[in-house]
């Protein structure tokens, strides 16, 4: 069941507007005497909304400006652990001195590509199989301590930009937040296009520049052409346009913001306590940006 659709949000809307219409009339035929004596209920103080901590690889060292300023903005405590060419299996030992040492720890987000250079990774299998076990681990670590989890599919194939295919990890992350219930967001499907060849659309296809969103134009990075760069190259995946993935992204760049929106949006899920990550269910600001798509 989905935790709202679009139509039902509608409907609500129209029926607290009749109904706040029918108690404004009667409160304006109500005498002062009667007014003064409606008893005023005490303020509910908001509760503090804890803390964030983003495990990831060179993506997160990228976007981690984006994500720190757009998960901070409610209050939270937001921890970046990021390593660019890290794997999940480096971040393993530091797990339970993170449970201990951050404050009130609510939700945790797991977004790794699949490197395969961390020493931890090697002779251990292939990629897939590496990851599930790791991946598993991470989940049912964070399960106990009671905390919610987002997991992040990661972009593209990994023969890179410019090809076809979906990354082999997002079924494997998406598999293990259902069998956890955790939550999962595929940011694929924020930098993904379709081709049209032989007369068949072939979808997934991962491109160096997508069609200008709304924010694209707002930061002067849209083309004349009316497309942004996503990547920092033909040959290099990584989404800084100016960075090859080393350092925190120095620049508005399109890629990190689609494929930072779309983790915001998943914690954001997480965050009103929904459960699992709805595609179908999309948070204004994202929505908006889709929206724009040229």
């Amino acid at each position: 069941m989905r935790p709202w659709t679009e139509l039902g949000v509608m409907k609500n809307r129209i029926g607290i507007l009749g109904a706040l219409a029918c108690i404004g009339i009667g409160l304006l035929a109500m005498p002062a005497a009667g007014l003064e004596r409606l008893p005023v209920p005490p303020a509910i103080p908001p509760s503090a909304p804890g803390s964030i901590i983003v495990y990831g690889d060179s993506l997160l060292t990228q976007g981690q400006t984006y994500l720190f300023d757009n998960l901070s903005t409610p209050g939270w405590n937001v921890v970046i652990r990021q390593r660019p060419g890290s794997a999940i299996c480096h971040w393993i030992p530091t797990l339970q001195q993170d449970a201990a040492t951050v404050p009130d720890i609510r939700i945790v987000v797991v977004a790794f590509v699949g490197s395969m250079l961390d020493p931890c990774v090697q002779n251990r299998g292939t990629q897939v199989q590496v990851y599930t076990a790791d991946a598993t681990t991470f989940a049912s670590f964070w399960q106990a301590q009671g905390v919610r989890v987002v997991w992040v599919g990661p972009p593209g194939p990994p023969n890179g930009p410019g090809t076809t295919g979906t990354h082999p990890l997002v079924p494997v992350f998406d598999t293990i937040a259902r069998s956890h219930d955790q939550g999962f967001v595929d940011t694929g499907t924020e930098l993904e296009t379709t081709l049209q060849a032989f007369g068949k659309v072939i979808p997934q296809s991962w491109p160096d520049f997508m069609p200008c969103l709304v924010f694209d134009y707002a930061a002067g990075a849209c083309g004349s052409d009316g497309l942004a760069q996503v990547h920092f190259s033909s040959t290099d995946d990584h989404l800084c346009v100016v960075d090859p993935g080393f350092n925190a992204c120095p620049v508005y760049s399109s890629g990190i913001v689609r494929w930072g929106s779309a983790i915001v949006s998943g914690v954001k899920v997480q965050e009103q306590g929904q459960g699992a990550w709805d595609p179908d269910v999309l948070y204004p600001i994202v929505a908006f940006w889709k929206d724009g798509v040229g």
